[in-house]
């Protein structure tokens, strides 16, 4: 019995709130408890030869099956460039005041951060075919007004998604390029602000879910000793990056990295997210 790799590619919410789950039911004319909210692309990668598709009499029901004898590229450009993408831009979206992915899409400054860092550096780091198509349907995707993505969900474990999906990405693109990716370096730094917890802290005030991290007490350990100045922030980005526990490789040893890192976070502790994302766009 032949166990197959597989990649299934869907953003699904879930099930709507209350409100909107009524309004659907009532649409519908009957209650589904299974009720689920998804958008319409769908992939399922499946890894095998002809001999396997003729074997699996569904294949052929549907273009978003795919049998390959090679599904790493599907991978590859759904982890680094869809779950990549959402890794590294929802903690800046979120303290911006952004709620879901298609309102920091369409964001005067979160919307442009987010195309900077689609199409600028993590296409260029990855050697897969049709990559750049691929992100431009990931935009569109994330546009879609329809699907209601709620931004803090996309932080659960985020410590771990930002390891799997993000940094390949960073070394990838200093290998090819020489530099530090400079808008992923301001997704990083604006990552660390949000780790430090105070948005989480509203949130259980105000009685909302908050998605847990396992390595949240770390960071919150981290920014209680590293003090507010310059220094301590240098410091604080300086041990976050070096820590090959949390990321499997020692970031500062990245070329200009921890810099770049740095200097955002100051920024963006000076003077908030919204004028340090301003700031840097514009730059």
């Amino acid at each position: 019995m032949p166990f197959c790799n597989t990649l299934v590619d869907r953003i699904v919410p879930g099930t709507p709130g209350e409100a909107r789950l009524g309004e659907l039911q009532e649409t519908l004319g009957y209650r589904d408890g299974l009720l689920t909210t998804c958008e319409v692309y769908r992939l399922f990668a499946i890894q095998g030869d002809e001999a396997l598709r003729r074997r699996l009499a569904f294949a052929d029901a549907d273009p978003g099956i795919v049998i390959a004898e090679d599904i790493t590229p599907y991978r590859e450009r759904k982890v680094r460039l869809l779950n990549g993408t959402h890794s590294i831009t929802v903690p800046a979206a979120l303290l911006c005041g952004c709620e879901t992915v298609a309102e920091a899409v369409g964001h005067p400054l979160v919307g442009r951060f987010v195309r900077r860092v689609l199409f600028e550096e993590l296409v260029p780091s990855l050697d897969v075919d049709g990559a750049e198509a691929f992100a431009r349907a990931v935009l569109d995707r994330f546009s879609n007004p329809f699907i209601r993505h709620e931004l803090i969900d996309i932080t659960l474990q985020g410590t771990t998604k930002m390891r799997v999906r993000v940094v390949p990405s960073i070394l990838r693109y200093a290998v090819k390029t020489g530099r530090p990716p400079a808008a992923v370096a301001f997704g990083f730094a604006a990552y660390l602000l949000f780790m430090r917890g105070d948005l989480q802290e509203e949130r259980r005030r105000a009685g909302l879910h908050v998605p847990p991290d396992d390595r949240a007490e770390h960071f919150r350990s981290l920014w209680c000793s590293a003090g507010d100045d310059e220094g301590g922030l240098g410091r604080l980005v300086q041990a976050v990056c070096s820590d090959v526990s949390l990321w499997d490789v020692d970031l500062s040893a990245v070329p200009g990295f921890v810099r770049s890192v740095a200097d955002h976070l100051i920024r963006a502790c000076r003077d908030g997210v919204p004028a340090a994302l301003e700031a840097f766009l514009d730059g």
